[in-house]
């Protein structure tokens, strides 16, 4: 058999360079507590606890080496962790969720982390039950022993004891956005604030550890997931209840039976769970300042949304449109002739469910601060109105252009092509000065030199910028133009190529 070496060298070539790229990304994490004083939450009022005690959190701080001598503060929600595609990551995690002094009857227990989408491997670890239902001990770690149907996890891999260290190692990381959270008693420590957002770097345009992230980069390996600026939103709330039921040690206990009044705290579960302070990256509307850098005109931003809560959100955008390129770090496509292909979703607002994690693309039509929302209406704090699930981006004006590029940019310029069903950004420059005012312009489709459509009739010249959503209906061919035509001025593209469209994913429109 013979073996064609010039089809291996190029193979080995990408083999070799990234193993040579592959790395370690080491956190260290100290799980911990922290509280919302009475009354107010960063100087919000309205954030009053129920029942009037300090609201405890547990979160994570990130500590600066392995000794967890140096630790920043407890913040929820936590760090968020970078790495790259095919690297590893080590999370070196402190449990440090003893009861404060403050609070001596704090319910204290193990924690671990897990990254939900990620591979690992996990070892579960086990609780005996009695026939009442209490809780007799740890049965087993790793696979439940045999005979034995009555053990329940307890954490979905390897515990963290109070005061202990464990190390959690993920290999051969895939890119996307995801959630680190803790595998513990999920339903409580999740709601208690232990998660984070992770963000992997695809290998095209990767994070290489110790040095600035990439300025501008792709989501995934396909071109068409690039962006040029990057927003985390983690959509998380707060029922106080189960918050005080942990800070007062009643978690697990019992009501009295009847006629005997139920004490504040006294949960079995999360069951009657109701939460009462929604917050978008720990913060309730009020306090969150509009996110800075969050995107500019005739550019593109990558929106990672996230959800930490236990209640499904709904972001959405008023007046803009989303194109949504995966969820939970896995990419829609279609698959033609073998071969799988990008299938954004053009979408003002989108589902979010626990645990849920989404990616979407947003290119910003106008300046100024763009509202995203929980359609879901959770838009209040302890049932006043003014707070809830409301960020603000703020988006900046196209970059002036200098004199000498006057002309048009399809696309932002990162391409001749044009997908059916994507929304593309058109923007032109005349120059600074020109000899007559251009007045109102109009935007026009041409192929083969002749006008097949007319896009926009009356657009003001100093907007710079028109968003045209490419319509599914229009033929294939390699000789369109954008023509850009003013009083006595014209400005054209050049040329532009339409593939023959691909068959439309089905999906349940929201």
């Amino acid at each position: 058999m013979k073996i064609q070496l010039r089809h291996l060298l190029p193979a080995l070539c990408l083999l070799a360079a990234a193993d040579a790229r592959a790395a370690t990304w080491s956190y260290y994490l100290r799980a911990g507590t922290a509280e919302i004083p009475t009354g107010q939450y960063n100087g919000f009022p309205a954030l009053n606890p129920v029942p009037n005690e300090n609201v405890l959190l547990w979160g994570y701080a990130q500590c600066t080496d392995a000794t967890f001598s140096t630790c920043g503060p407890v913040q929820v929600p936590g760090p968020v962790l970078v790495a790259s595609e095919g690297d590893t990551l080590d999370v070196s995690l402190q449990n440090g969720l003893a009861a404060p002094a403050a609070l001596p009857s704090m319910i204290s227990e193990p924690t671990s982390l897990i990254i939900p989408g990620q591979p690992a491997n996990l070892t579960p670890v086990w609780v005996s039950v009695t026939a009442t239902g209490g809780v007799s001990g740890v049965a087993s770690t790793g696979q439940r022993a045999g005979g034995d149907g009555a053990s329940r996890v307890r954490s979905f891999t390897a515990e963290t004891a109070i005061g202990a260290v464990t190390h959690y190692t993920f290999s051969g990381l895939r890119p996307g956005t995801y959630l680190y959270q803790s595998g513990t008693h999920p339903a409580v420590q999740l709601q208690m604030g232990l998660y984070g957002a992770l963000k992997v770097y695809p290998a095209a345009t990767p994070a290489v550890p110790g040095a600035a992230l990439p300025a501008r980069g792709q989501a995934y390996g396909d071109p068409s997931t690039a962006f040029d600026s990057d927003v985390t939103l983690v959509f998380s709330e707060i029922d106080p209840e189960l918050h005080y039921s942990i800070a007062s040690g009643r978690y697990g206990t019992a009501p009295p039976a009847l006629p005997a009044p139920t004490l504040p705290g006294q949960r079995t579960s999360t069951v009657s769970y109701r939460p009462k302070f929604f917050l978008i990256n720990g913060q309730p509307s009020p306090t969150l300042q509009p996110i800075a850098k969050a995107g500019q005109v005739g550019k593109t931003t990558l929106l990672r949304l996230l959800n930490a809560g236990l209640k499904e959100k709904t972001p959405t955008l008023v007046n803009q449109y989303l194109s949504v390129i995966a969820e939970d770090g896995s990419p829609y496509s279609y698959v033609s002739q073998g071969t799988a292909f990008p299938a954004p979703r053009q979408q003002y607002g989108v589902l979010l469910p626990a645990g849920k994690t989404l990616d979407a693309l947003l290119a910003p039509a106008t300046s100024g601060n763009l509202a995203v929302f929980d359609r879901s209406l959770n838009l209040t704090n302890a049932a006043l109105p003014g707070g809830g699930q409301l960020a603000y981006l703020a988006i900046a004006d196209a970059p002036l252009a200098p004199a000498s590029a006057a002309g048009v940019s399809v696309g932002g310029g990162k391409g001749a092509f044009l997908k059916p069903g994507a929304i593309l950004p058109l923007t032109w420059r005349f120059s600074r000065k020109p000899l007559v005012d251009p007045g109102p312009v109009r935007i026009e489709l041409l192929r083969g030199g002749r006008v097949v459509k007319t896009l926009a009739r009356a657009v003001p010249a100093d907007r710079g910028v028109f968003h045209w959503f490419v319509p599914r209906s229009l033929p294939p061919a390699s000789d369109y133009t954008v023509r850009i035509s003013g009083k006595d001025l014209a400005l054209t593209s050049g040329p532009l190529r339409l593939a023959r469209p691909a068959p439309r994913p089905f999906s349940v429109p929201f």
